[in-house]
């Protein structure tokens, strides 16, 4: 397996605090499509430039600015935890802890739908594979599936004893794909996407589950707790679940993304910053970027460039290439 050669491209200025979410489409040209939703209580559309980043005021030459924003857009009256984006990049959603979920037009900049249901902060937000429903899940300890016109088709509250914290999807070679949902309850539910029955769960996890993602085939699970460990299940075709390996970063967790196609590295946002570790090798960090505390994780289209969102209001950019030297 070739190694990737990862290089700290630069950054993106414009958010007034924490950034807690970035998702990444395409826009019309096939050029990533960034979205970045902060403490700020604002979205940020950005216009990009990673091919000839620009020095910033900081005198630090490791600083380069590669976008500025294009669009600013307000509406939610608290904080903006958690961004998805549609299949055809036309409209994100935002989940907030405002308690509401806001579906915006990416041609208009405007707010399309307010999904009004949950009682208590929304924590999570996804939209469907094939875009036709929104979910969502919150502080309230329920997780909500909307129609895009904002009718709500489901009250999933049975089999959560904790925050729904997390939201992702399983798609499976030659399988039924899942989705799985993540809660403070240290557990990892799976629910069928057609009806979203309950199939099966991870369950006995140390602390808060707060982030999980697969790999391209949906044969292993990475499931990240707050307290800085990663689990990696191996995902039966009975959906049964054989615990494989623990990675433990020493540092909470807030998000992490696996990629096929650096099969052997797990990028990780902890509160000492974003560390990319490697799989096969427990505790080790291959690459990092200390010093604020990292909170959302994003990949473009290409799997070329990895996006992450710091608690100093930065976006900043990694390039990710294969070594096929090694």
């Amino acid at each position: 397996m070739s190694k990737p050669e990862i290089t700290y491209l630069g950054s993106l200025y414009g958010h007034n605090g924490i950034v807690t979410s970035i998702v990444v489409g395409k826009d019309s040209n096939g050029e990533p499509l960034v979205v970045s939703g902060g403490r700020d209580k604002r979205l940020i559309v950005w216009k990009l430039n990673l091919k000839n980043p620009e020095a910033n005021d900081n005198k630090d030459p490791e600083e380069k600015t590669i976008g500025k924003p294009f669009k600013s857009l307000s509406g939610h009256n608290h904080f903006v935890s958690s961004l998805d984006i549609s299949p055809d990049s036309k409209f994100v959603i935002s989940g907030s802890w405002d308690k509401t979920v806001r579906l915006w037009d990416l041609n208009t900049f405007r707010t399309k739908n307010i999904l009004k249901g949950h009682s208590k902060d929304i924590l999570s937000v996804s939209f469907s594979t094939d875009g036709r429903y929104i979910l969502s899940g919150a502080m309230d300890n329920t997780l909500k599936i909307w129609s895009v016109s904002g009718e709500q088709r489901h009250d999933i509250r049975e089999g959560f004893r904790g925050w729904v914290s997390s939201i992702s999807h399983v798609k499976r070679q030659d399988k039924n794909n899942l989705i799985a949902v993540g809660s403070w309850d240290q557990n990892v539910n799976f629910y069928e996407p057609k009806n979203f029955n309950y199939v099966s769960s991870i369950q006995g996890f140390d602390y808060g589950v707060v982030s999980t993602d697969c790999d391209d085939d949906g044969d292993f699970m990475f499931t990240a707790e707050k307290n800085g460990k990663i689990r990696v299940h191996k995902i039966g075709d009975d959906n049964t679940f054989e615990a494989k390996s623990t990675i433990d970063v020493n540092a909470d967790l807030n998000a992490i993304s696996f990629e096929s196609k650096y099969y052997s590295v797990i990028s990780c946002a902890t509160s000492k910053g974003l560390m990319v570790n490697k799989v096969n090798q427990l505790n080790k960090t291959d690459f990092s970027k200390l010093g604020s505390a990292c909170h959302c994780l994003a990949w473009d289209a290409s799997k070329e460039y990895l996006f992450a969102g710091f608690a100093d209001g930065v976006v900043r950019v990694f390039q990710f290439k294969l070594d096929d030297s090694s």
